[in-house]
Protein backbone atom coordinates (compact mmCIF):
# COMPACT_ATOMS: atom_id res chain seq x y z
CA UNK A 1 0.00 0.00 0.00
CA UNK A 2 1.20 3.67 -0.77
CA UNK A 3 1.69 5.72 1.71
CA UNK A 4 2.98 9.31 2.66
CA UNK A 5 3.99 10.44 6.05
CA UNK A 6 1.37 11.61 8.03
CA UNK A 7 1.07 15.20 9.01
CA UNK A 8 3.43 15.80 12.10
CA UNK A 9 2.40 16.30 15.47
CA UNK A 10 3.12 20.23 15.52
CA UNK A 11 4.31 21.96 19.26
CA UNK A 12 0.45 23.21 20.69
CA UNK A 13 1.24 27.06 21.67
CA UNK A 14 -1.65 28.31 20.47
CA UNK A 15 -5.75 27.89 20.44
CA UNK A 16 -7.71 29.22 17.80
CA UNK A 17 -9.61 32.00 18.62
CA UNK A 18 -12.37 30.89 18.04
CA UNK A 19 -12.59 28.03 20.24
CA UNK A 20 -13.83 28.99 23.47
CA UNK A 21 -12.95 27.91 27.34
CA UNK A 22 -15.29 25.03 29.15
CA UNK A 23 -15.41 22.79 32.13
CA UNK A 24 -16.78 19.35 32.74
CA UNK A 25 -18.53 19.73 35.78
CA UNK A 26 -21.23 17.25 34.37
CA UNK A 27 -20.01 14.96 31.64
CA UNK A 28 -22.88 12.74 29.77
CA UNK A 29 -22.77 10.04 32.30
CA UNK A 30 -26.13 7.76 30.76
CA UNK A 31 -27.50 7.63 27.57
CA UNK A 32 -30.62 5.58 27.43
CA UNK A 33 -30.39 2.72 29.51
CA UNK A 34 -26.88 2.86 29.40
CA UNK A 35 -23.90 4.42 31.62
CA UNK A 36 -21.03 6.83 29.31
CA UNK A 37 -17.64 6.71 30.58
CA UNK A 38 -15.75 9.80 29.07
CA UNK A 39 -11.94 10.46 27.89
CA UNK A 40 -11.17 13.88 27.31
CA UNK A 41 -8.31 15.18 24.78
CA UNK A 42 -7.94 18.96 25.71
CA UNK A 43 -5.27 21.99 25.45
CA UNK A 44 -4.49 23.53 28.83
CA UNK A 45 -2.89 27.15 28.78
CA UNK A 46 -0.70 28.92 31.46
CA UNK A 47 -0.97 32.77 31.47
CA UNK A 48 1.32 34.87 34.08
CA UNK A 49 0.60 38.48 33.69
CA UNK A 50 -1.37 37.95 30.13
CA UNK A 51 1.42 36.01 28.64
CA UNK A 52 1.30 32.63 27.73
CA UNK A 53 3.97 30.96 30.02
CA UNK A 54 2.89 27.02 28.93
CA UNK A 55 0.55 24.82 27.09
CA UNK A 56 -0.04 21.15 26.91
CA UNK A 57 -2.22 18.68 25.88
CA UNK A 58 -3.57 16.14 27.84
CA UNK A 59 -5.88 13.06 27.84
CA UNK A 60 -7.88 12.44 31.36
CA UNK A 61 -11.17 10.78 32.01
CA UNK A 62 -13.04 12.88 34.35
CA UNK A 63 -15.67 10.77 35.97
CA UNK A 64 -13.18 7.92 36.56
CA UNK A 65 -11.08 10.05 39.42
CA UNK A 66 -12.12 10.28 43.11
CA UNK A 67 -10.13 13.50 43.64
CA UNK A 68 -8.43 15.79 40.87
CA UNK A 69 -5.57 16.76 42.58
CA UNK A 70 -4.71 13.32 42.32
CA UNK A 71 -5.70 12.58 38.61
CA UNK A 72 -3.58 10.75 36.57
CA UNK A 73 -3.22 12.51 33.44
CA UNK A 74 -1.90 11.01 30.14
CA UNK A 75 0.19 14.25 28.23
CA UNK A 76 -0.51 13.41 24.54
CA UNK A 77 2.39 16.46 23.84
CA UNK A 78 3.62 17.19 20.92
CA UNK A 79 7.17 15.48 18.84
CA UNK A 80 7.43 12.84 16.09
CA UNK A 81 4.19 12.45 14.33
CA UNK A 82 4.53 8.38 14.45
CA UNK A 83 4.59 8.76 18.03
CA UNK A 84 1.61 7.68 20.16
CA UNK A 85 2.36 7.25 23.76
CA UNK A 86 3.19 9.49 25.91
CA UNK A 87 4.45 10.18 29.59
CA UNK A 88 1.36 10.05 32.35
CA UNK A 89 1.46 13.16 34.79
CA UNK A 90 -0.56 13.12 38.32
CA UNK A 91 -2.25 16.23 38.08
CA UNK A 92 -4.01 19.12 35.72
CA UNK A 93 -2.42 22.47 35.52
CA UNK A 94 -6.51 23.25 34.97
CA UNK A 95 -9.20 22.10 37.09
CA UNK A 96 -12.32 21.31 35.64
CA UNK A 97 -14.83 22.92 37.63
CA UNK A 98 -16.56 26.13 37.70
CA UNK A 99 -14.52 28.99 38.94
CA UNK A 100 -11.12 28.83 37.01
CA UNK A 101 -8.78 31.07 37.46
CA UNK A 102 -8.38 33.54 34.80
CA UNK A 103 -4.71 32.91 33.95
CA UNK A 104 -5.73 29.05 33.23
CA UNK A 105 -7.80 28.16 30.17
CA UNK A 106 -8.60 24.52 29.46
CA UNK A 107 -9.93 24.21 25.99
CA UNK A 108 -11.73 20.76 24.67
CA UNK A 109 -10.38 19.29 21.16
CA UNK A 110 -12.24 16.03 21.28
CA UNK A 111 -14.15 13.44 23.47
CA UNK A 112 -14.27 9.94 23.45
CA UNK A 113 -17.91 8.44 25.41
CA UNK A 114 -17.21 4.78 26.15
CA UNK A 115 -20.53 2.94 26.09
CA UNK A 116 -20.30 -0.92 27.10
CA UNK A 117 -22.16 -3.18 26.26
CA UNK A 118 -24.24 -5.18 29.49
CA UNK A 119 -21.84 -7.72 29.54
CA UNK A 120 -19.12 -4.97 30.73
CA UNK A 121 -16.57 -5.86 28.95
CA UNK A 122 -14.79 -3.78 26.75
CA UNK A 123 -13.80 -6.32 24.17
CA UNK A 124 -15.83 -5.76 20.77
CA UNK A 125 -15.73 -1.75 20.01
CA UNK A 126 -17.28 -0.25 17.19
CA UNK A 127 -15.31 3.38 16.81
CA UNK A 128 -17.94 6.06 15.82
CA UNK A 129 -16.52 8.99 14.62
CA UNK A 130 -18.75 11.96 14.38
CA UNK A 131 -19.31 14.21 11.58
CA UNK A 132 -20.25 17.68 10.32
CA UNK A 133 -22.88 19.88 11.46
CA UNK A 134 -24.33 21.81 8.38
CA UNK A 135 -26.49 24.40 8.69
CA UNK A 136 -27.36 28.07 8.15
CA UNK A 137 -24.70 28.84 11.28
CA UNK A 138 -21.83 27.00 9.21
CA UNK A 139 -20.32 23.91 8.77
CA UNK A 140 -18.69 22.33 12.34
CA UNK A 141 -18.61 20.28 14.88
CA UNK A 142 -19.16 20.05 18.65
CA UNK A 143 -17.60 18.14 21.19
CA UNK A 144 -20.56 16.75 22.77
CA UNK A 145 -22.66 15.54 20.13
CA UNK A 146 -23.55 12.25 21.36
CA UNK A 147 -26.36 12.93 22.60
CA UNK A 148 -27.42 14.37 19.38
CA UNK A 149 -26.49 11.56 17.14
CA UNK A 150 -28.84 8.95 19.88
CA UNK A 151 -32.13 10.73 19.24
CA UNK A 152 -32.12 13.35 16.62
CA UNK A 153 -29.68 11.57 13.84
CA UNK A 154 -31.35 8.37 14.78
CA UNK A 155 -28.59 6.28 15.39
CA UNK A 156 -30.34 4.59 18.42
CA UNK A 157 -31.54 1.88 15.92
CA UNK A 158 -28.14 0.75 15.30
CA UNK A 159 -25.75 1.52 18.54
CA UNK A 160 -28.46 -0.13 20.57
CA UNK A 161 -28.67 -3.45 17.97
CA UNK A 162 -24.76 -3.39 18.59
CA UNK A 163 -25.13 -2.86 22.40
CA UNK A 164 -27.43 -5.77 22.58
CA UNK A 165 -25.36 -8.08 20.74
CA UNK A 166 -22.34 -7.68 23.08
CA UNK A 167 -20.55 -4.91 20.93
CA UNK A 168 -19.55 -1.47 22.41
CA UNK A 169 -19.62 1.90 21.39
CA UNK A 170 -16.88 4.40 21.42
CA UNK A 171 -18.98 8.19 20.15
CA UNK A 172 -15.64 10.43 19.26
CA UNK A 173 -17.20 13.94 18.86
CA UNK A 174 -14.70 16.79 18.07
CA UNK A 175 -14.27 20.42 17.64
CA UNK A 176 -13.43 21.20 14.40
CA UNK A 177 -12.48 25.11 15.40
CA UNK A 178 -9.35 23.63 16.47
CA UNK A 179 -6.72 23.38 13.46
CA UNK A 180 -4.75 20.18 15.36
CA UNK A 181 -8.20 18.01 15.44
CA UNK A 182 -7.10 15.12 13.10
CA UNK A 183 -4.32 14.58 15.12
CA UNK A 184 -5.87 14.93 18.63
CA UNK A 185 -8.69 12.24 17.53
CA UNK A 186 -6.17 9.74 16.10
CA UNK A 187 -4.43 9.97 19.37
CA UNK A 188 -7.18 9.68 21.69
CA UNK A 189 -8.57 6.41 19.66
CA UNK A 190 -5.12 5.00 20.36
CA UNK A 191 -5.50 6.03 23.92
CA UNK A 192 -8.76 4.07 24.53
CA UNK A 193 -7.66 1.15 22.42
CA UNK A 194 -4.55 0.79 24.42
CA UNK A 195 -5.73 1.34 28.17
CA UNK A 196 -9.44 -0.27 27.87
CA UNK A 197 -8.97 -3.32 26.28
CA UNK A 198 -10.18 -6.53 27.39
CA UNK A 199 -10.23 -10.18 26.59
CA UNK A 200 -10.82 -11.81 23.08
CA UNK A 201 -10.61 -8.20 21.32
CA UNK A 202 -11.04 -6.56 18.09
CA UNK A 203 -12.58 -3.44 17.01
CA UNK A 204 -14.61 -1.67 13.99
CA UNK A 205 -13.51 1.73 12.79
CA UNK A 206 -16.70 3.62 11.56
CA UNK A 207 -16.64 7.40 10.19
CA UNK A 208 -19.38 9.62 9.48
CA UNK A 209 -18.87 12.71 7.16
CA UNK A 210 -15.95 14.01 8.25
CA UNK A 211 -15.30 10.99 10.46
CA UNK A 212 -15.03 8.87 7.75
CA UNK A 213 -12.00 11.09 6.52
CA UNK A 214 -10.20 11.03 10.32
CA UNK A 215 -11.04 7.63 11.20
CA UNK A 216 -9.19 6.54 7.85
CA UNK A 217 -6.24 9.07 8.40
CA UNK A 218 -6.25 7.52 12.33
CA UNK A 219 -5.45 3.99 10.74
CA UNK A 220 -3.08 5.27 8.46
CA UNK A 221 -1.30 6.47 10.88
CA UNK A 222 -0.99 3.63 13.56
CA UNK A 223 0.13 1.58 10.56
CA UNK A 224 2.56 3.62 9.52
CA UNK A 225 4.44 3.90 13.08
CA UNK A 226 4.56 0.39 15.26
CA UNK A 227 2.09 0.15 16.58
CA UNK A 228 -0.29 -3.11 15.58
CA UNK A 229 -3.53 -2.19 15.43
CA UNK A 230 -6.86 -4.67 15.96
CA UNK A 231 -9.49 -2.79 13.96
CA UNK A 232 -10.47 -5.83 11.64
CA UNK A 233 -12.40 -3.04 9.21
CA UNK A 234 -13.24 0.47 8.36
CA UNK A 235 -16.35 1.42 7.09
CA UNK A 236 -17.21 5.45 5.71
CA UNK A 237 -20.35 6.55 6.00
CA UNK A 238 -21.05 9.15 3.47
CA UNK A 239 -17.64 10.98 3.84
CA UNK A 240 -16.18 13.45 1.02
CA UNK A 241 -13.34 11.46 -0.24
CA UNK A 242 -13.38 13.30 -3.16
CA UNK A 243 -14.77 16.63 -1.45
CA UNK A 244 -17.86 18.30 -0.06
CA UNK A 245 -19.98 21.26 -1.92
CA UNK A 246 -21.75 24.00 -0.54
CA UNK A 247 -24.21 26.42 -3.05
CA UNK A 248 -20.90 28.61 -4.06
CA UNK A 249 -23.61 31.70 -4.24
CA UNK A 250 -24.52 30.89 -1.21
CA UNK A 251 -21.20 31.61 0.66
CA UNK A 252 -20.53 34.66 -2.07
CA UNK A 253 -23.60 35.76 -0.57
CA UNK A 254 -22.16 35.51 3.05
CA UNK A 255 -19.05 37.58 1.98
CA UNK A 256 -20.76 40.35 0.68
CA UNK A 257 -23.22 40.67 3.42
CA UNK A 258 -20.18 40.57 5.95
CA UNK A 259 -18.32 42.81 3.36
CA UNK A 260 -21.57 45.52 3.53
CA UNK A 261 -22.00 45.08 7.48
CA UNK A 262 -18.12 46.03 8.14
CA UNK A 263 -18.60 49.34 5.72
CA UNK A 264 -21.22 50.19 7.42
CA UNK A 265 -20.35 49.40 11.11
CA UNK A 266 -17.25 52.08 10.59
CA UNK A 267 -19.97 54.80 9.20
CA UNK A 268 -21.89 54.25 12.92
CA UNK A 269 -18.73 54.58 14.14
CA UNK A 270 -18.01 57.88 12.61
CA UNK A 271 -20.92 58.90 12.95
CA UNK A 272 -21.54 58.10 16.38
CA UNK A 273 -25.09 57.30 15.63
CA UNK A 274 -25.54 54.39 18.16
CA UNK A 275 -28.76 53.57 16.58
CA UNK A 276 -27.23 52.35 13.24
CA UNK A 277 -24.59 49.99 15.00
CA UNK A 278 -24.29 46.32 13.83
CA UNK A 279 -21.71 44.96 15.26
CA UNK A 280 -23.80 42.41 16.65
CA UNK A 281 -24.61 40.95 12.77
CA UNK A 282 -21.33 41.96 11.70
CA UNK A 283 -19.87 39.31 14.16
CA UNK A 284 -22.06 36.43 13.18
CA UNK A 285 -21.31 36.84 9.31
CA UNK A 286 -17.57 36.40 9.70
CA UNK A 287 -18.33 33.53 11.92
CA UNK A 288 -20.53 31.66 9.40
CA UNK A 289 -17.87 33.08 6.63
CA UNK A 290 -14.99 31.82 8.60
CA UNK A 291 -17.09 28.29 9.10
CA UNK A 292 -17.70 27.92 5.16
CA UNK A 293 -14.66 28.97 4.59
CA UNK A 294 -11.40 28.06 6.93
CA UNK A 295 -10.62 25.53 9.06
CA UNK A 296 -12.50 21.89 7.49
CA UNK A 297 -14.28 23.93 5.10
CA UNK A 298 -10.56 25.37 3.71
CA UNK A 299 -9.74 21.33 3.19
CA UNK A 300 -12.98 19.46 2.40
CA UNK A 301 -15.05 22.01 0.22
CA UNK A 302 -13.74 21.72 -3.53
CA UNK A 303 -14.26 25.67 -3.73
CA UNK A 304 -11.46 25.47 -0.26
CA UNK A 305 -8.23 27.19 -0.76
CA UNK A 306 -6.32 23.96 0.44
CA UNK A 307 -8.64 21.57 -1.12
CA UNK A 308 -5.77 20.46 -3.97
CA UNK A 309 -2.94 19.56 -1.27
CA UNK A 310 -5.60 18.21 0.94
CA UNK A 311 -7.29 15.04 -1.25
CA UNK A 312 -3.90 14.96 -2.95
CA UNK A 313 -2.16 14.01 0.21
CA UNK A 314 -5.04 11.78 1.09
CA UNK A 315 -4.96 9.97 -2.25
CA UNK A 316 -1.43 9.39 -1.41
CA UNK A 317 -2.17 7.91 2.07
CA UNK A 318 -4.66 5.29 0.52
CA UNK A 319 -6.72 3.15 2.22
CA UNK A 320 -5.69 1.03 5.50
CA UNK A 321 -5.33 -2.55 5.31
CA UNK A 322 -8.44 -3.43 6.73
CA UNK A 323 -11.79 -4.74 4.88
CA UNK A 324 -13.34 -1.44 3.75
CA UNK A 325 -16.54 -0.59 3.27
CA UNK A 326 -18.06 2.94 2.15
CA UNK A 327 -21.56 3.69 2.33
CA UNK A 328 -23.21 6.94 0.23
CA UNK A 329 -26.50 8.82 0.73
CA UNK A 330 -26.73 9.95 -2.60
CA UNK A 331 -28.14 7.90 -5.77
CA UNK A 332 -26.19 5.42 -7.73
CA UNK A 333 -29.03 5.25 -10.28
CA UNK A 334 -28.46 8.66 -11.94
CA UNK A 335 -30.93 10.55 -9.74
CA UNK A 336 -29.92 14.52 -9.70
CA UNK A 337 -31.21 16.93 -7.34
CA UNK A 338 -33.28 18.85 -10.20
CA UNK A 339 -31.24 22.12 -9.74
CA UNK A 340 -30.15 22.52 -13.38
CA UNK A 341 -27.27 25.49 -14.48
CA UNK A 342 -28.95 28.40 -13.42
CA UNK A 343 -31.66 27.28 -10.89
CA UNK A 344 -32.65 30.23 -8.22
CA UNK A 345 -32.81 29.19 -4.55
CA UNK A 346 -33.56 31.95 -3.26
CA UNK A 347 -33.57 36.25 -4.11
CA UNK A 348 -34.11 38.63 -0.52
CA UNK A 349 -33.14 42.06 -0.01
CA UNK A 350 -30.83 43.34 3.16
CA UNK A 351 -31.89 46.94 4.29
CA UNK A 352 -29.18 48.75 6.38
CA UNK A 353 -30.17 52.30 6.63
CA UNK A 354 -27.70 53.59 7.38
CA UNK A 355 -26.05 52.17 3.67
CA UNK A 356 -29.38 51.48 1.58
CA UNK A 357 -31.03 47.99 0.47
CA UNK A 358 -28.75 45.77 -1.18
CA UNK A 359 -30.41 42.45 -3.15
CA UNK A 360 -28.91 38.96 -3.51
CA UNK A 361 -29.47 35.84 -5.28
CA UNK A 362 -28.76 32.47 -4.49
CA UNK A 363 -28.74 29.93 -7.48
CA UNK A 364 -26.81 26.87 -8.94
CA UNK A 365 -23.34 27.62 -10.73
CA UNK A 366 -21.02 26.25 -12.94
CA UNK A 367 -18.06 25.95 -10.55
CA UNK A 368 -15.01 25.57 -13.34
CA UNK A 369 -16.58 28.75 -15.17
CA UNK A 370 -18.67 31.01 -12.71
CA UNK A 371 -16.82 34.92 -12.23
CA UNK A 372 -18.93 35.36 -8.76
CA UNK A 373 -18.04 32.43 -7.03
CA UNK A 374 -14.82 30.57 -5.91
CA UNK A 375 -13.45 28.49 -8.30
CA UNK A 376 -13.50 24.71 -7.93
CA UNK A 377 -10.01 23.99 -6.55
CA UNK A 378 -9.86 20.39 -5.54
CA UNK A 379 -7.22 17.43 -7.86
CA UNK A 380 -10.43 15.67 -9.49
CA UNK A 381 -11.48 16.81 -12.95
CA UNK A 382 -15.25 16.26 -14.06
CA UNK A 383 -16.95 16.94 -17.22
CA UNK A 384 -19.97 18.42 -15.36
CA UNK A 385 -18.97 21.31 -12.70
CA UNK A 386 -22.61 21.50 -11.84
CA UNK A 387 -21.98 19.62 -8.71
CA UNK A 388 -24.48 20.73 -6.69
CA UNK A 389 -26.97 19.22 -9.04
CA UNK A 390 -25.35 15.51 -9.29
CA UNK A 391 -26.73 12.45 -7.33
CA UNK A 392 -25.38 12.96 -4.23
CA UNK A 393 -26.72 13.11 -0.53
CA UNK A 394 -28.59 16.50 0.84
CA UNK A 395 -27.32 19.02 4.11
CA UNK A 396 -28.74 22.29 2.74
CA UNK A 397 -32.11 22.73 1.72
CA UNK A 398 -34.61 24.84 1.65
CA UNK A 399 -35.04 24.61 5.26
CA UNK A 400 -31.46 25.98 5.67
CA UNK A 401 -32.36 29.15 3.41
CA UNK A 402 -35.46 29.73 5.74
CA UNK A 403 -33.35 29.74 8.89
CA UNK A 404 -31.17 32.04 7.53
CA UNK A 405 -33.68 34.56 6.61
CA UNK A 406 -35.80 34.03 9.62
CA UNK A 407 -35.93 34.38 13.46
CA UNK A 408 -36.69 30.92 15.63
CA UNK A 409 -40.11 32.20 16.07
CA UNK A 410 -40.66 32.20 11.53
CA UNK A 411 -41.14 35.82 10.89
CA UNK A 412 -38.56 37.39 9.02
CA UNK A 413 -34.90 39.04 10.48
CA UNK A 414 -34.84 42.98 10.63
CA UNK A 415 -34.03 44.56 7.48
CA UNK A 416 -34.78 41.61 5.78
CA UNK A 417 -37.36 41.14 2.57
CA UNK A 418 -37.74 37.55 1.03
CA UNK A 419 -38.73 38.13 -2.41
CA UNK A 420 -38.08 34.26 -3.25
CA UNK A 421 -37.47 30.86 -1.82
CA UNK A 422 -37.72 28.17 -4.79
CA UNK A 423 -36.29 25.77 -2.28
CA UNK A 424 -38.53 26.05 0.55
CA UNK A 425 -41.32 26.13 -1.75
CA UNK A 426 -39.95 23.47 -4.23
CA UNK A 427 -38.35 21.38 -0.91
CA UNK A 428 -35.66 20.71 -3.59
CA UNK A 429 -31.94 20.44 -2.03
CA UNK A 430 -28.41 21.28 -3.50
CA UNK A 431 -25.71 18.15 -3.30
CA UNK A 432 -23.65 18.30 -0.53
CA UNK A 433 -21.65 15.10 -1.07
CA UNK A 434 -21.57 13.71 -4.40
CA UNK A 435 -22.14 9.80 -4.97
CA UNK A 436 -18.99 9.68 -6.21
CA UNK A 437 -16.96 11.53 -3.57
CA UNK A 438 -18.53 9.67 -0.86
CA UNK A 439 -18.01 6.31 -2.75
CA UNK A 440 -14.11 7.86 -3.81
CA UNK A 441 -15.07 6.45 -7.42
CA UNK A 442 -12.81 6.85 -10.11
CA UNK A 443 -14.47 8.54 -12.39
CA UNK A 444 -14.79 11.86 -14.59
CA UNK A 445 -17.97 12.61 -14.10
CA UNK A 446 -20.21 13.25 -11.24
CA UNK A 447 -23.87 13.02 -12.81
CA UNK A 448 -24.64 9.91 -13.98
CA UNK A 449 -25.28 6.51 -13.17
CA UNK A 450 -23.23 3.85 -11.43
CA UNK A 451 -22.69 0.15 -11.80
CA UNK A 452 -21.83 -0.87 -8.28
CA UNK A 453 -20.26 -4.42 -9.36
CA UNK A 454 -18.11 -3.06 -11.59
CA UNK A 455 -17.02 0.80 -11.10
CA UNK A 456 -13.33 1.10 -9.80
CA UNK A 457 -12.72 2.16 -6.21
CA UNK A 458 -10.49 1.46 -3.85
CA UNK A 459 -13.04 0.00 -1.32
CA UNK A 460 -13.54 -3.69 -1.17
CA UNK A 461 -17.66 -2.98 -1.15
CA UNK A 462 -19.52 0.04 -1.74
CA UNK A 463 -22.98 0.74 -0.84
CA UNK A 464 -25.15 4.15 -2.57
CA UNK A 465 -29.25 4.32 -2.83
CA UNK A 466 -31.15 3.13 -5.65
CA UNK A 467 -33.33 5.96 -6.47
CA UNK A 468 -33.63 9.24 -4.23
CA UNK A 469 -31.08 11.26 -3.22
CA UNK A 470 -31.26 11.09 1.20
CA UNK A 471 -30.00 13.31 3.67
CA UNK A 472 -26.59 13.39 4.68
CA UNK A 473 -27.72 12.58 8.14
CA UNK A 474 -30.27 9.75 7.27
CA UNK A 475 -29.00 6.12 8.68
CA UNK A 476 -31.98 4.30 8.00
CA UNK A 477 -31.71 3.33 4.45
CA UNK A 478 -28.31 1.27 4.71
CA UNK A 479 -29.45 0.62 8.49
CA UNK A 480 -29.13 -3.36 7.84
CA UNK A 481 -26.38 -3.49 5.69
CA UNK A 482 -24.45 -0.92 8.23
CA UNK A 483 -25.03 -3.84 11.06
CA UNK A 484 -23.72 -6.45 8.28
CA UNK A 485 -20.56 -4.91 7.73
CA UNK A 486 -19.65 -4.03 11.22
CA UNK A 487 -20.80 -7.66 12.24
CA UNK A 488 -18.82 -9.55 9.27
CA UNK A 489 -15.73 -10.63 11.20
CA UNK A 490 -18.36 -12.67 13.72
CA UNK A 491 -20.28 -13.65 10.39
CA UNK A 492 -17.54 -14.77 8.48
CA UNK A 493 -15.98 -17.20 11.52
CA UNK A 494 -19.37 -18.45 11.67
CA UNK A 495 -19.43 -19.23 8.27
CA UNK A 496 -15.97 -20.70 8.23
CA UNK A 497 -16.63 -22.57 11.47
CA UNK A 498 -19.96 -24.28 9.56
CA UNK A 499 -18.10 -24.77 6.06
CA UNK A 500 -15.08 -26.40 7.71
CA UNK A 501 -18.04 -29.11 9.94
CA UNK A 502 -19.44 -29.66 6.36
CA UNK A 503 -15.97 -30.62 4.63
CA UNK A 504 -15.31 -33.11 7.56
CA UNK A 505 -18.63 -34.70 7.81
Amino acid sequence: MSKMTQLAFLPILFASTQSAAYSVDNPVTRVGDYSVQSVHFELEDIYVGGSQQSARTIIFEPNKQISISDMDVYEAGVGDSLQLSYSVSNRKYCQPIQGNSSNCQTISIAQANIIKSKDGKFDKPVYFVSGLNVSANGVNSGVYDLEKYWSTFKLKDVFKTLLDAGKDIVFIGYNTHSEYVENAVGQLIHYVETRHKQGDYHSTMVGYSYGGIMGRKALNRFEDSTYQHEFANYISIDAPHKGAIIPPSFIHAVERIKSRLDDVNKLCSTTLNSACNVDKERKQMGALLADMTEGAAKNLLVTGDNSYTYFNDLDAQGLPSTYNVAFSNGSYTGTSQGLPLGTEMAKFENDYKAYGKREYTLQIQDLSSSSTSPNYKAPFYYRNYVLENAPGSYAIDGNMVNSFLRKPDGTVKDNVTILHTNLLSSNKAPTFITTDSALALDVNDADVAYDLSSVATPFDKVYAVNGKNLSHSDFTYHRRSLLYQINKKEIDTVVTVITSTMLLE
